[in-house]
């Protein structure tokens, strides 16, 4: 049975579950919500981003046929956070 996209005030209470059971690994990709997924997880974890490990994947299409993407113009973009909205904190 499908469910409902989860939430941002969800994502984010997650997550805080997640590091209360010391969950110490987070990961995340351009293609994950093309960048909302990297919005919610920067807002979660501003508290105790110095805590943790954020492991982050890209170089992907936004194309018709979602490719891969790993031309160095694109990575860089990726890198600045271009492709998705800003991030929260300094990290």
């Amino acid at each position: 049975m499908p469910t409902a996209p989860p939430t941002k005030r969800g994502g984010v209470a997650a997550i805080h579950k997640a590091h209360d059971v010391a969950v110490t690994d987070f990961d995340t990709a351009e293609r994950y919500g093309w960048g909302e997924t990297k919005e919610i997880l920067g807002r979660a974890v501003r508290s105790f981003r110095d805590e943790i490990l954020i492991a982050t994947r890209f170089g992907f299409s936004r194309d018709q046929d979602f490719g891969f993407d790993s031309r160095a113009e694109h990575i860089r973009t990726v890198r600045r956070g271009e492709s998705a909205p800003p991030r929260h904190g300094p990290h």
